[in-house]
C-alpha cells in the first residue's frame, strides 16, 4: 500500500537560520545542504511544498510542486532534496 504525503520545505538563507537550526545532522528532512549558493549569496528564501508518495519500501516517488516558492532554484533544490528521503518500510 503506497500512501500520499505532502512536506513543507522552507530553504533559508544561513544568515536566517539560528546556529542550531543549521546543522541539518540533527534533521533527516533538513535540505540546507540542497540550497542554491547563488541563491543563498543573494539572500532568497522561500518555502516550497511538495507532494508525493511512499512506497511499501520506504522511497519517495512522484514528487511534485504542490504550492511553489515563486523561485525555480528553490523549488528545484527541494525537490532534489525530497529525493534523498527514506521512510521506514510499511508494516502489518
Amino acid at each position: 500500500m503506497m500512501h500520499t504525503a505532502f512536506a513543507s520545505i522552507s530553504l533559508l538563507a544561513l544568515s536566517a537560520v539560528p546556529a542550531a537550526a543549521a546543522s541539518y545532522d540533527s534533521n533527516p528532512h533538513s535540505c540546507y545542504q540542497y540550497y542554491p549558493p547563488g541563491l543563498e549569496a543573494a539572500g532568497v528564501t522561500g518555502t516550497t511544498q511538495l507532494a508525493f508518495t511512499i512506497t511499501p519500501s520506504g522511497k519517495v516517488r512522484g514528487i511534485r510542486v504542490a504550492q511553489s516558492s515563486g523561485n525555480g532554484g528553490l523549488d528545484d533544490a527541494a525537490i532534489l532534496c525530497a529525493k534523498a528521503w527514506r521512510y521506514n518500510p510499511a508494516q502489518r
